[in-house]
């Protein structure tokens, strides 16, 4: 229906694109058109060998595995994951999930039965406001038509950031920070677990080491983003 105020305001203050700051025009959300089409886009036409599933080699059994983009510090995709994560946007989560969820729907991973998301701890998700990872998987969801669920995979230890950590240390940074609500139902499902961005897996390890003392469960994994050597 023709809203006159919404269009009036629209002209006003356009949506700009997070990553170049063009206007939007219709049909576009979050990304323009050029900067969707430049995306770094992962080759994800083998999912069970991709620079994702790489990372978790002899770690972790993983069935499939997918990202939807190569993420380089200094990029300009680098605003859109710095929105997502502290600039109070998780409307862009859930755009980059329904991105990646399209393209997931011809995949392997259209076979699972439940998207979990990397959970926050309590604490740290009330003072951002929102987990970006749960609306990641929201978007994901609405695209494959899966749950999702958020109250299997709980996290009791708010970790402090690991930007400047090893590789090594951060995998000792997450043992024993996660665990597992009492009452789960994800007993002999398949589950789409679901990251923001992925530099050395530690966060994805811990979360797949605590989902793996679940009978019968097979762990396929997802992100927006994976850091590029």
């Amino acid at each position: 229906m023709y809203n006159p105020i919404r269009d009036l305001w629209g002209l006003l203050y356009p949506e700009l694109c997070v990553t170049c700051r063009r206007p939007l025009v219709g049909g576009e959300r979050t990304l323009c058109t050029w900067c969707l089409h430049d995306m770094p886009v992962v080759d994800c036409k083998d999912y069970r060998n991709n620079v994702l599933s790489e990372l978790f080699d002899g770690l972790i059994p993983i069935r499939y595995a997918a990202a939807l983009f190569h993420y380089r510090k200094g990029s300009r995709y680098h605003a859109l994951l710095h929105q997502l994560k502290y600039g109070g946007r998780p409307d862009i989560g859930y755009s980059m999930g329904q991105y990646i969820g399209a393209r997931l729907r011809t995949s392997p991973l259209n076979g699972a039965d439940v998207i979990v998301p990397v959970p926050l701890h309590p604490k740290r998700q009330r003072q951002r406001g929102y987990n970006q990872s749960e609306y990641i998987a929201r978007g994901i969801a609405e695209a494959l038509q899966k749950p999702v669920d958020v109250q299997s995979l709980i996290r009791t230890v708010p970790t402090c950031t690991q930007t400047h950590s090893g590789r090594w240390d951060r995998f000792d940074n997450v043992s024993g920070i996660f665990a597992l609500n009492q009452d789960n139902t994800l007993e002999n499902k398949h589950i789409v677990l679901v990251d923001d961005v992925v530099t050395t897996g530690a966060t994805l390890y811990g979360c797949a080491g605590t989902l793996l003392q679940v009978p019968g469960i097979g762990i396929s994994i997802v992100a927006i983003a994976v850091a590029a050597e």
